[in-house]
Parts: C-alpha cells; sequence; structure tokens
C-alpha cells in the first residue's frame, strides 16, 4: 500500500510540474490558439451556501492538457500536445471504453465521449438530503441533449421548461438537471430531499455574488480546478455525524481535535505556482490549535551546489 502511494503521489507531481522556478520552457513552443479540449469546472463558482460538502473528481484529459499556473502550461497548451491528447482522447472512444462491459451496458462509455470538464458535487444535507452534480458537456443543443440521455437510457420525462430545467426518468430515483445549451454546462440534482421545489432553492442559491467559503481552503491545494479536491464544513456537519455515524468512529475523531476544525480540505493540483499534495485543517483560533503538533522548519542541513528540490519528512515524537 506504501509503494503504490508513493508511485501515485510520484506520478501525480509529475503530471502536475513543480514550480514556475524550476525550469525554463522555450518561448518559441507553437501554442494551441483554439479553444481547449477541457472546460474549467464552475459550480465551484456558485456554490450554494448550505452545501456541507464539496468534491472535484479531475477530467484525465484535464490533467494532460490543461494549464494550471505552473511550469508546464507552455508545453501542455502547445499546438503538438493538444492534438496528441485529441488522438488518444477518440481511441479510447472507438477502441476502448466500449469493450467494456460495465460501461457499455450502462452507455456510460456514451456519456464519457462528451464530457468536457471535471466533474463537481455538492452535498446538501438540510432539510434532507440532495447532492448537485455539475459538469460541461459537447452539446450545444437541447435536441442534441435529448438524444444524448435516450442512449444512455435517461430520458427527460417532458422538453426542457423555458428556464432549462427538466426531470430524468428510469433510475427509481427523482433526477433534476438544467442545461444550458450556449455552454454546454449540465447540472444535475439528485438524493431523498430531491424534488422541484428544493432544485429551485439551489438554483436560487446558485446567483448569490459573494464566493463560497470553501474557496478559501481550495485555494491552499488546487487553485487550477483540473485536480482533485475534497471539502468538508466540519463544524456544520458534526450534528449530522452525532445522529448517524457509530459512537466509537465519533468518539475517536473527537478524540482527534474534530470538534476544534471548522472545515477541513483534501486533496492534488496546483496553488501559487507549485504542485500540491496536501490536507488543511481550517482551526480558527490560536487556543484551539493545541492537539496540532508544533513543527519547526529551521533546518541547519548544507550542500554542495545547487539543488533542484528539498524533501522533508516527519514523524511523531513519542510526547506526541
Amino acid at each position: 500500500m506504501r509503494r503504490i502511494l508513493f508511485v501515485a503521489a510520484f506520478a501525480a507531481l509529475t503530471i502536475l510540474g513543480w514550480s514556475k522556478e524550476s525550469t525554463e520552457i522555450s518561448a518559441d513552443v507553437d501554442l494551441w490558439e483554439g479553444e481547449l479540449p477541457i472546460r474549467q469546472p464552475w459550480l465551484r463558482d456558485q456554490l450554494p451556501e448550505q452545501s456541507l460538502v464539496y468534491m472535484r473528481v479531475p477530467n484525465i484529459l484535464g490533467l494532460l492538457t490543461m494549464p494550471k499556473g505552473n511550469v508546464l502550461d507552455p508545453a501542455l497548451r502547445s499546438t503538438a500536445n493538444i492534438e496528441t491528447v485529441e488522438k488518444i482522447r477518440q481511441g479510447l472512444i472507438d477502441n476502448v471504453l466500449g469493450e467494456i462491459p460495465a460501461l457499455t451496458e450502462a452507455r456510460i462509455d456514451l456519456f464519457n465521449e462528451y464530457i468536457r470538464s471535471p466533474i463537481e458535487i455538492s452535498g446538501i444535507f438540510i432539510p434532507a438530503p440532495t447532492s448537485l452534480i455539475a459538469l460541461t458537456l459537447d452539446i450545444d443543443s437541447n435536441e442534441a441533449f435529448d438524444a444524448m440521455l435516450e442512449e444512455v437510457g435517461l430520458p427527460l420525462s417532458a422538453p426542457l421548461d423555458s428556464n432549462n430545467v427538466g426531470q430524468i426518468e428510469g433510475l427509481g430515483m427523482p433526477i433534476f438537471v438544467r442545461f444550458e445549451a450556449s455552454t454546454g454546462r449540465l447540472l444535475l440534482q439528485t438524493g431523498p430531499g430531491a424534488n422541484a421545489t428544493a432544485f429551485a432553492k439551489a438554483l436560487e442559491g446558485m446567483e448569490r455574488g459573494s464566493p463560497h467559503r470553501m474557496r478559501a481552503t481550495e485555494s491552499k491545494i488546487d487553485e487550477s480546478g483540473q485536480g482533485f479536491f475534497l471539502w468538508v464544513d466540519a463544524q456544520e456537519a458534526m450534528p449530522l455525524m452525532q445522529m448517524f455515524m457509530p459512537r466509537e468512529q465519533l468518539q475517536m475523531l473527537i478524540e482527534m481535535g474534530i470538534e476544534d476544525v471548522s472545515a477541513l480540505g483534501l486533496g492534488w493540483g496546483v496553488a501559487n505556482g507549485k504542485a500540491r499534495i496536501a490536507l488543511v485543517a481550517d482551526v480558527p483560533s490560536e487556543e484551539q490549535r493545541g492537539f496540532i503538533p508544533f513543527v519547526s522548519n529551521d533546518l541547519s542541513a548544507t550542500a554542495v551546489g545547487a539543488p533542484d528540490a528539498l524533501l522533508q519528512v516527519w514523524i511523531p515524537t513519542v510526547e506526541e
């Protein structure tokens, strides 16, 4: 397991790049001038205030092509790279996805053909549990959207209304959708609390102008929007954990100091021009930080020449 984690971390850092200062890329790179194959996530900019959980699942093509604010931006946006990745994408659609039974039986292979963004998920638990799922499709008309849903086996119960809102049938649970043909943006709501009123309220909550508190944590882990990111409002979720979590597990979290944490962020991506793999705990006051061990970075290490990188590893002391 440790080897697997190490390899995954190394691969993520390799794909994302180290930092802007780590190396130089020639300014003569032929940059792609058209629209990039993957769009930026958009739900994070419109996240309803009542969201207690936010998760972003990266699109593999976004990892390979989208500029992320680090040294690899020119290479990722080069014409040669974009054309190569597009060939890989088409090859996966033509030769791989269609051969996986679990995908073809559910027609997910067809759905993957149209996805052009990371997938964002918002968890809302009050007054009833619902999830919002947001992504961008390579579809520019309601007719093409209806046809895709028919092929996937999830048809609309009625055409989209004047607000581009409709409902999907076929999964035994309500799924409400909003599709904007002009942008390809698709928003779905499902869960025990999903209904027309709850969806309308969520859409209304997305129209506010102020950024969600999640963005402060996200900026420390993945500003690019193309990496993996998970955020939990620990403070607001505590009453739910007390109701539904087994007592032994809840007590373990309390002993670890979860009651003193207002929010948690976990993920990997690019922030401040550098690749990050991070767990961030938002602890509001100095008095509440006693459960976090103090780490000193005042090292006396020396080196010959100019090192390109430094790796630091900490382990807890006996007292900690």
